[in-house]
């Protein structure tokens, strides 16, 4: 079992990493995760304490709510500890303020590198910075009780955590620029239906849908991911035929890193391409790197965890719940055993129900009764009345299943037919 490792904790971040995937925590539920300047440089440094082989990150909240804003201690006089209040820093020289919130930015501009795929798990409150915070991941999977609000507007305030960005591409400028002014709530069902949620469940299912996406970003490898976001997030910038070249050969900017370490050198230093992440290999290193990874995936299967994840994750964004799955193990299995295993996985709470199908040819109709009957063979329940009772189908009329019957029926096998029935048009000649 894949150990969970503790990287950092600290001014209410905490983030810990198992195997591929990290998850980014902010602990200060008592204030419902309140952001303040430290937490926020306490985010920039979760970002650059990533081990290299990480490629998802996941980004939750404790308690009921993800993050209901910024601390409101920030607008008093006093300001937090150690920090210099707002009040200070709006008397202060335009320089200044835009270096101090160039600073703050750090915390939510990361999330978007190209070599990691960031999902949010919201539940609850998600308002102002806490909003700005899930749009500054690459998907976000919300609980039904979910409630998101731009309030920064209302109080006099400019969104300027880099919300504003991906808030314009995922709902268009319109709908972006009524929530912004109104700083109105949008629940969980208009979130979906807008585009801010990738899926909506119920919040005792919101970790468990979480790590069925993260399983699922894993399945795929990770160079083709990588590039494909790029790709995407370069595409509202360019022009149609700009984006066919790019699928072709993305260009590589000269003195750009290659490798997974350099890259997150050149990350921090401030050395990234237009995506805001590492720049994408030339169509040689492109070739190379898919060449190596069919052969390294050609004889191995993916792992039983993830293909699972994998498939649950797709029941969930097509149905918000898992589905019935009926298995066919062969071909041959009929269309009314299939119609009652899923009758029978239905009332099963939706576990998987396994058909197989029984061989019994036609023919077997007749050998069982021939068999039973040279078992039994005596007397006038032999072979002989057997086979007289499929030649004659028209002469077994009666009660069959009483004794008296059967009397009646060996009686008249062992007599001839009738002439009334010898004229008969007969079955068999």
């Amino acid at each position: 079992m894949a150990s969970l490792d503790s990287v950092l904790d600290k001014d209410g971040v905490r983030l810990t990493v198992e195997d591929a995937v990290a998850t980014v925590t902010l602990t200060n539920a008592a204030k419902r995760n309140a952001q303040s300047p430290a937490l926020w440089r306490a985010l920039t440094e979760a970002g650059r304490s990533l081990p290299g082989n990480v490629r998802v990150v996941v980004l939750r909240g404790e308690g009921k709510s993800f993050s209901a804003g910024l601390d409101r201690q920030a607008f008093s006089p006093e300001g937090f500890d150690g920090e210099p209040s707002f009040l200070d820093l709006a008397r202060g020289s335009d320089e200044d303020l835009d270096a101090v919130i160039a600073e703050y930015q750090e915390a939510f501009t990361w999330w978007r590198r190209s070599d990691l795929v960031t999902v949010a798990a919201v539940q609850g409150h998600a308002i102002g910075a806490g909003f700005q915070l899930a749009l500054a991941c690459d998907l976000r999977v919300v609980a039904e009780d979910v409630q998101f609000a731009m309030r920064e507007t209302s109080l006099g305030l400019v969104p300027d955590l880099t919300g504003t960005h991906p808030l314009h591409g995922l709902v268009g400028y319109a709908r972006a620029l009524e929530i912004c002014a109104t700083g109105r709530f949008v629940h969980a069902a208009e979130a979906e239906r807008i585009g801010l949620a990738n899926l909506v469940v119920p919040g005792d299912e919101l970790d468990g849908a979480v790590r069925d996406l993260a399983g699922a970003l894993l399945a795929a490898p990770r160079d083709a991911v990588i590039e494909t976001k790029a790709l995407l997030q370069g595409a509202a910038s360019r022009t149609y035929e700009e984006q066919r070249v790019a699928e072709r050969a993305p260009p590589r900017p000269a003195g750009s890193a290659t490798s997974r370490e350099s890259a997150t050198e050149s990350l921090h230093a401030g050395h990234q391409d237009g995506h805001g992440g590492p720049a994408a290999p030339d169509r040689r290193d492109r070739l190379a790197t898919a060449l190596r990874t069919a052969r390294a995936t050609a004889s191995v299967r993916r792992s039983a965890a993830t293909a699972s994840s994998t498939r649950t994750w797709r029941r969930r964004w097509w149905t918000g719940a898992p589905r019935t799955r009926v298995r066919r193990t062969t071909p041959g299995t009929s269309v009314a055993a299939s119609a009652a295993a899923r009758l029978a996985a239905s009332s099963s709470g939706g576990r998987a129900v396994t058909v197989r199908p029984v061989a019994f040819p036609a023919f077997a109709a007749l050998l069982v009764p021939l068999v039973v009957s040279l078992v039994r063979g005596s007397g006038g329940d032999g072979f002989l009345p057997l086979l007289h009772q499929v030649r004659h189908p028209q002469v077994h009329r009666g009660d069959h299943e009483s004794q008296p019957g059967r009397r009646r029926l060996r009686a008249r096998c062992a007599a001839a037919p009738p002439a009334a029935e010898a004229a008969r048009p007969r079955p068999w000649p």
